[in-house]
């Protein structure tokens, strides 16, 4: 019977928006890392899995196609937000 996976429980807190994205991208990066390591035999330390919470403030993003004609907001009502 194979054993279940360990998934590594991480509560953030409130935390910037920023610092959370640069966060999952150093776990994320760490985790190829080690998947490298172990596919080159240089180890047989199996990758961790994560489930992060966190909560941060509002933030507007346009995601990867997006663009400033996708706004709802004008450029005044957005500065003042």
């Amino acid at each position: 019977m194979e054993s279940k996976p360990t998934v590594h429980y991480q509560h953030l807190g409130l935390i910037d928006y920023k610092e959370a994205w640069d966060y999952q991208e150093k776990l994320f990066r760490s985790t190829v890392d080690q998947k490298i390591k172990v596919r080159n035999g240089d180890s047989d330390e199996a990758t961790k899995n994560y489930i992060l919470f966190c909560e941060h403030p509002h933030v507007f993003t346009l995601g990867k196609s997006g663009d400033k004609e996708n706004l709802l907001l004008n450029e005044q009502a957005l500065a003042r937000q």
